[in-house]
């Protein structure tokens, strides 16, 4: 949490672990799928799709993210150009901590751009029902300096960008 003295980051700082958990999950699932699909293929990551890019522009450079997560999650097994690749835990591990430190970061900017869009002087915060997940909703009940309260719902959408990464949005919308 940056900023103890925001009502607003106090207020949501229990979503974050939930928010960062949920993206190592979500890596996690991606990084599965890339050594299942290396493995069936014997260790070769052409066969398996994840291979350096030879295609044409258009494909180029979702293909060359494909390619970066497989070498970001494997060894080979010599120095050979083309050898078969292997599971590497060390390094997976490595990419999950480095999703975890990139989320809390993520939601660190979110509490920022959630503190700018309720504006003025913030008394109190604090999340309002018993879902405190913020993909699922979340709710937050403000209470303005000069007595007026606010309530803002947030939501997650996952998106998953032309390179392949996976990125959330937390659209929040003040409720009438």
């Amino acid at each position: 949490m940056k900023n103890p003295a925001n009502p607003i980051a106090v207020a949501v700082e229990p979503l974050r672990a939930a928010a960062v958990a949920d993206a190592v999950k979500q890596t996690r699932a991606m990084i599965e799928q890339t050594w299942t699909a290396i493995e069936a293929a014997n260790g070769n990551v052409n066969a398996a799709g994840y291979g350096y890019p030879r295609s044409g522009r258009h494909d180029y450079f979702i293909q060359l993210a494909r390619c970066k997560l497989a070498q970001s999650v494997t060894e080979s097994t010599s120095s050979m150009m083309d050898a078969p690749v292997i599971r590497d835990e060390a390094r997976a591990e490595s990419v999950l901590r480095r999703v975890a430190y990139d989320a809390s970061i993520d939601f660190d900017a979110y509490v920022g751009k959630l503190t700018i869009k309720v504006g003025g002087e913030v008394a109190a915060a604090h999340l309002v029902g018993t879902t405190f997940a913020v993909w699922d909703y979340s709710i937050l009940e403000v209470t303005h300096a000069d007595g007026s309260v606010d309530r803002w719902k947030t939501t997650r959408i996952i998106n998953c960008s032309k390179l392949g990464r996976l990125f959330n949005q937390y659209p929040t919308r003040k409720m009438k």
